[in-house]
């Protein structure tokens, strides 16, 4: 019924009050009347996150065009990363590539829950090489997943210089604090949510083992005063 009455309202604050609502919804199939929106430049955007739940196969490809012709690009990797197959891909890396960084990281984010396996190589090097801490945060939850004893170095000395920081103040919002006033915290998906960037790593260097984790853990024993836990 809220769906069908989304095509139906005519005022704008009615449409995007319906469509906020249908992101709470069980998934439905038929998402026809919201894809007739997400080219509406007063409510495209929700309308956009809103195919977030359906199950409508055409949903799909009307969000990758989104991203490609950069017409609301940021919800369309947000909703991507719901309902994507590998299909999106190829759109995912060119907004890696050339996105700012609200984008990099929905498209990370994305990335990685559809077809992140295939890519740890590249959630690795911008783990290393990018400050973002948002798009960091998603690297190191791809390498927590999908992540190789190879990759144990560069984030065992991530983390370190994490803990190292302790006179540093830095965002934090949420979630448990590892090390007080340093551990930034990221927007991420509900299942995650008090994972940092420094419990992620030590979850990853956890779970492959071998020397670099196994020197990290040692090493804690020297920043007992910095950490809480």
């Amino acid at each position: 019924a809220i769906i069908d009455l989304v095509g139906k309202t005519q005022t704008k604050q009615d449409k995007q009050g319906l469509l906020m609502g249908i992101q709470f919804l069980p998934p439905y199939e038929n998402a026809g009347p919201v894809l007739e929106l997400i080219g509406d430049t007063k409510v495209g955007y929700t309308a956009i996150r809103a195919l977030c739940r359906t199950t409508d196969p055409r949903a799909e490809a009307a969000v990758i065009e989104a991203l490609i012709e950069g017409r609301f690009a940021f919800p369309a990797a947000e909703t991507l990363a719901d309902i994507g197959t590998t299909a999106a891909v190829p759109a995912l890396l060119t907004a890696i590539e050339t996105g700012n960084g609200p984008l990099k990281r929905s498209a990370l984010n994305a990335l990685r829950r559809i077809d992140g396996a295939n890519h740890i190589e590249l959630f690795a090097h911008i783990y290393k090489t990018n400050r973002n801490a948002d798009v960091r945060w998603h690297c190191v939850a791809a390498l927590r997943d999908f992540g190789q004893e190879e990759h144990a170095g560069a984030v065992a000395e991530r983390l370190t210089k994490i803990i190292k920081k302790k006179g540093r103040k830095e965002s934090y919002s949420g979630g448990p604090l590892i090390a007080p006033k340093n551990i930034v915290h990221i927007g991420h998906t509900a299942q995650e949510d008090y994972a940092t960037e420094f419990t992620l790593g030590v979850e990853f260097l956890h779970r492959v083992g071998g020397l670099a984790a196994e020197k990290f853990f040692k090493s804690l024993e020297k920043f007992k005063e910095q950490l809480l836990e």
